[in-house]
């Protein structure tokens, strides 16, 4: 059991270097940064779709209006507390585990695609990463120890 006496006296305060001239500042998500939050709120309109550049060896491969025409055909009940839709470019993190997509703070964010169509894996991917991508493509390929999801 823990002794209500003995906890953080600092709880609460800013932490992290984050004060400037005795005021502390909010830290921003490096996801959503501030001029993605005002594009979202000023413009009005139903899924304003924001587009990051991609890297050179990655791309979108669908513009932003085919994005909206899917919506569309969706239920209102999915679709309604949507904002906007975020074309980004592919963190380290959502490549090394595979993530194409997630929903987040009302958005649908979209990450980018290799231009080679090569989803590559460093281990043998597992029985439910292959029966994920079973309904769009089921070509594995093995290559100097890399498995290798061809998407053409």
């Amino acid at each position: 059991m823990r002794n209500p006496i003995r906890r953080n006296k600092n709880i609460g305060q800013t932490q992290g270097g984050r004060v400037r001239d005795g005021r502390s500042r909010e830290k921003f998500s490096r996801i959503f940064t501030r001029d993605v939050w005002t594009k979202l709120s000023e413009e009005g309109g139903k899924w304003r779709v924001l587009r990051e550049n991609p890297s050179r060896d990655y791309y979108h491969p669908c513009a932003g209006a085919e994005y909206q025409n899917v919506l569309k055909r969706l239920p209102a009940d999915l679709t309604d507390p949507v904002k906007g839709i975020v074309l980004r470019r592919t963190p380290k993190f959502d490549l090394k585990m595979g993530i194409e997509a997630r929903r987040q703070y009302r958005c649908v964010v979209l990450n980018a695609f290799p231009r080679s169509n090569e989803m590559v894996w460093r281990a043998r991917p597992e029985r439910a990463t292959i029966r994920h991508y079973a309904p769009w493509c089921e070509n594995w390929v093995e290559e100097d120890g890399l498995y290798k999801l061809n998407t053409v």
